[in-house]
């Protein structure tokens, strides 16, 4: 290779080299300038409210357990009807109040388990529904459930977890919500 070649290309390099360093360094310096000229502010906030429930939805659950499949089926109707005119009692109009079929499981047509111990053959349940904006309706017709009890008529409280859900205020006071929102919102400051 040829001397004075060599020292053309290690000088050019040199001066690309320099030169990219002294590009970077512009480069940089121009962005830190760029960015202490932008001047922001983040607030943060959290706000809470308390409102009265508007909407009462109350499932009322019920289960069954016989050997006679007829039997289950009019058990299950007998006590849906106890458990409508109980809430017609209340206030609660037909229009709020949701009658589903009922469910019933044959548990020798199980594919799994010992058939041997079973006790019933059958087990069923119902659920009326209460959808109302008469919430004190709702409400003492909660505080009044024993009356149920007394006609024979068990509740099943399982099975109904919501995905959603606005927090009662604390234990004692269903029909007052907590509404909080949490917030950040950044402003951007001009001269």
């Amino acid at each position: 290779m040829n001397d004075p070649v060599a020292k053309s290309i290690v000088v050019l390099g040199g001066c690309l080299l320099a030169g990219l360093i002294a590009l970077g360094w512009q480069v940089g310096h121009a962005t830190l300038r760029v960015k202490s000229l932008e001047r922001t502010v983040a607030v943060k906030g959290l706000s809470g409210h308390e409102v009265p429930a508007d909407i009462a939805i109350w499932p009322l659950t019920i289960q069954e357990a016989s050997g006679d499949l007829n039997g289950i089926f009019e058990s299950i109707q007998r006590k849906n009807a106890l458990i409508t005119k109980f809430l017609a009692g209340h206030g609660i109009t037909p229009e709020e109040i949701t009658v589903a079929p009922p469910t019933v499981t044959d548990l020798h047509a199980q594919s799994y388990g010992d058939k041997s111990n079973i006790l019933f053959r059958y087990t069923g349940s119902s659920t009326v529904t209460v959808y109302s904006a008469n919430v004190a309706a709702v409400r003492a017709a909660m505080q009044d459930v024993i009356a149920l009890g007394k006609q024979r008529v068990a509740l099943s409280g399982e099975g109904y977890q919501g995905q959603f859900s606005i927090e009662n205020r604390d234990g004692t006071t269903p029909h007052i919500k907590k509404v909080r929102v949490a917030s950040t919102v950044e402003y951007y400051l001009a001269d």
